[in-house]
């Protein structure tokens, strides 16, 4: 920790690191507090009366992070599993692995760099070789211009990925030269029936539910191939 800059209202972590470590978070229902909320609430202020401040907050910084045969859970325990699916409410992970800096930890303000993550996913079967990517931040706009992600026998470059979270408002572009349909099929039911591996082309627009699709172009297999655009009222309900 870089001490001296604590003066300036900023804290700057120079370098983390972390080996064979073991994190557990979990929590009853949807709507009650995480394992950790004991942690929250030491720090938590006394004074429950709100005061105007005008002092800017904390700036932080963490750099040069380096995690290595880390093992993650994460269950809402009211919720069913899924075994062989992806599920949100419960992974759990294996040999995770993550270098990466955020010389910005200001939401407003945003900067992280991942230069390689990878992890073993337990309950949906998912193995995450490499992930890459940068995140940016402006206010309520969240965007990226390079996110590279290999997992399974599959691989997805996203070249523009644009959200804005108070508007929801979003914009996509992103490709995969191979898409095993083992690896789709743990993420979507709809894509079960698929036997042949595919690839495709895409480039969205819209405003969430909603979706404008620009131009999408694909090919399954070897004899099958389209190109599509159009839009989708709800894409909520395709999953």
């Amino acid at each position: 920790v870089n001490i001296w800059n604590l003066l300036d209202n900023q804290l700057s972590i120079e370098s983390v690191r972390l080996d064979n470590f073991i994190a557990k978070v979990y929590r009853e229902t949807p709507d009650t507090t995480f394992n950790f909320q004991f942690i929250i609430d030491a720090f938590a202020p006394t004074d429950t009366v709100k005061k105007e401040s005008t002092k800017e907050p904390l700036k932080i910084a963490i750099n040069d992070i380096k995690l290595s045969r880390g093992t993650m859970r994460y269950d809402i325990l009211s919720r069913p599993e899924t075994p062989g699916k992806f599920n949100p409410d419960h992974f759990f992970v294996r040999n995770f692995n993550l270098e990466a800096d955020i010389p910005s930890l200001d939401m407003n303000r945003l900067v992280g760099d991942i230069k390689t993550l990878s992890f073993d996913e337990q309950k949906a079967g998912v193995k995450v070789d490499d992930l890459q990517g940068m995140v940016r931040s402006e206010g309520t706009r969240l965007w990226s211009d390079r996110i590279a992600l290999t997992l399974n026998n599959s691989h997805l470059d996203v070249s523009k990925a644009v959200y804005n979270t108070e508007t929801k408002e979003f914009s996509l572009t992103a490709k995969s030269d191979l898409v095993d349909p083992k690896d789709a099929a743990i993420f979507s039911d709809r894509l079960t029936h698929l036997n042949k591996p595919f690839s495709f082309d895409a480039d969205l627009t819209g405003k969430i539910p909603q979706a404008e699709i620009k131009n999408l172009t694909a090919k399954y297999g070897n004899q099958t191939a389209f190109t599509i655009n159009g839009l989708i009222s709800d894409f909520s309900s395709y999953h």
